[in-house]
């Protein structure tokens, strides 16, 4: 397990700003039950003393919590100061609170090791507002076999941006049903008495919706007609900008992918039995939203078990609650969840770590720990990641910042006097990804989707393939007849469901600053 801290600010949707929280969670670097991806574990109130008014950025690995300034509620009145924030320990300082317009007094700055240290925000080095493009779908950039078997799920629209202009609109699915790929289940293999599942491939899906996924290089275009074929231009800190619209009876069924950021070779697949190592120059930051709209940043970095899907951090999530919520069951909660019919800013800002940064988990004579295939298990650097969401009227916003990740570990151990820093490691492309599901829904095959519900797995009969019998049936079987991933159906999206997106813009920098 290892340590890292996330810092959640809050409003409520009447614009009221409440207490700044700062909690520090254990996240356990291995596969879930679920996606496999790692989820946040643990608990605990970390740092800076903080007042109505306020908000707590997290400062490094070895500080405390540092406060940043409080924000004034809009249209005057009176409002307090933000937390003072104690001075961390570490070595690298953390970022000094900032105030908004209306808001209280700065905050002090924190030192730690890996604090989310701001880097100026510079030029604009990729701008995609589809205003330019062709109506129609987007070939330059999503070509994949997918989206070409489907492409009316995927394409340029007019009239449905943020402000009447056009956008990328991608369906889900549609009125007269979902259009995916054959599902790669039920597909074997065999070699001599062995049997096992075999890889999907472009003429199959192991999602619930076509994946429309491409690492679009940040290439310095600024006009809208961005080329498949662009150089990337990387960066150690790079900020991700856009909007966001579920449209209107969007079902969120159980989850899916949102865009992101992402190395020259992004990271972002589960492996079927978790034996894979992790490629150490592979990274990704993606978003995904959950079941009732709940918000996740879903991190491919090197703190993974090697072969294991992200490392998952749900907004508002504390410890000791549900993991995932059942579709369609929401709580009487005031949580952060995504509506249908509004418009969304997201800000993702990645700051790529340094390879000698990397710390791994020790054993008892100090050296790197070997798991059982073999494979060090990196559990920190000075990396940092900032998630920033809003709602088009504020009425909504919450803060996550991911301190101390090892993104890249070029040196895959403690690095030589020369240490590596190549530029595909660094910041590259935006990540666009986006279905719905994960994983698991390859393995359908494992259970009989009539009978199950969301308490109740049953499994299904072997299917009939050469050379497969019903104990190694139930043994590939074995990790996917689990509740938390096979609920009847809930991958699937029920009803017509569609998003737009609008305005990519990648500028130089690093910030852990509100959207304006």
């Amino acid at each position: 397990m290892k340590n890292r801290r996330l810092a959640f600010s809050f409003r409520r949707s009447s614009g009221v700003l409440l207490v700044g929280l700062s909690l520090s969670f254990g996240v356990t670097a291995c596969g879930s039950s679920d996606e496999g991806g790692a989820t946040p574990a643990g608990s605990g109130a970390s740092g800076g003393s903080v007042s109505t008014g306020g908000q707590s950025a997290a400062a490094g690995n070895a500080g405390t919590p540092i406060g940043n300034a409080g924000t004034g509620n809009p249209g005057g009145g009176a409002t307090s100061s933000g937390g003072a924030g104690n001075a961390g320990s570490g070595t690298t300082a953390g970022a000094a609170g900032t105030a908004p317009a209306g808001g209280g007094a700065t905050g002090s700055a924190g030192s730690g090791s890996g604090g989310a240290t701001d880097v100026p925000l510079g030029a604009v080095a990729y701008k995609q507002t589809f205003d330019a493009l062709k109506v129609g779908l987007w070939t330059k950039n999503l070509d994949g076999a997918k989206i070409k078997a489907h492409p009316e799920n995927a394409a340029v629209a007019t009239a449905c941006g943020s402000d009447n202009s056009q956008c990328f609109r991608v369906t889900y699915r549609h009125a007269d049903g979902i259009h995916k790929q054959p599902p790669s289940s039920p597909v074997f293999s065999g070699s001599g008495t062995s049997t096992a599942w075999t890889d999907s491939d472009s003429g199959h899906s192991n999602t619930a919706t076509d994946v429309i996924q491409a690492n679009i290089s940040i290439d310095g275009t600024v006009t809208g007609h961005s080329t498949a074929s662009a150089k990337a231009v990387p960066s150690k800190a790079y900020t991700l900008s856009y909007q966001m619209y579920f449209e209107p009876g969007f079902d969120f069924a159980k989850g899916g992918k949102l865009p992101g950021l992402a190395a020259a070779a992004f990271d972002s697949g589960c492996t079927e039995d978790g034996s894979d190592k992790r490629q150490t120059s592979n990274w990704s930051e993606r978003l995904m939203w959950r079941a009732n709209g709940r918000l996740q940043l879903y991190s491919y970095d090197q703190s993974r078990a090697s072969g294991s899907c992200g490392v998952e951090m749900t907004i508002d999530w504390k410890d000791g609650e549900p993991k995932f919520e059942q579709p369609g069951l929401i709580p009487n909660d005031d949580k952060f969840r995504l509506k249908a019919g509004v418009w969304y800013s997201v800000q993702l800002s990645v700051r790529v770590n340094d390879n000698n940064s990397v710390k791994y988990k020790l054993d008892a004579s100090g050296q790197p720990e070997k798991d059982a295939d073999g494979y060090i298990q990196p559990i920190s650097g000075n990396g940092a990641v900032a998630l920033y969401i809003k709602s088009a009227d504020g009425s909504q916003r919450r803060q996550i910042v991911f301190n101390d990740v090892a993104l890249r570990d070029e040196c895959d151990g403690p690095c030589p006097a020369t240490v590596p820093d190549s530029p595909e490691s660094l910041v590259n492309g935006v990540f666009f990804s986006t279905f719905y599901g994960g994983n698991e829904t390859k393995r359908t095959t494992c259970v009989d989707e009539a009978k199950s519900t969301l308490t109740t797995v049953v499994p299904a009969a072997m299917p009939s393939y050469p050379g497969l019998t019903q104990p190694v049936f139930d043994k590939l079987c074995s990790t996917q007849k689990n509740t938390f991933i096979f609920p009847k159906l809930t991958w699937n999206p029920q009803t017509p469901s569609a998003v737009r997106f609008d305005n990519f813009v990648v500028t130089q920098g690093f910030t852990t600053a509100a959207i304006p």
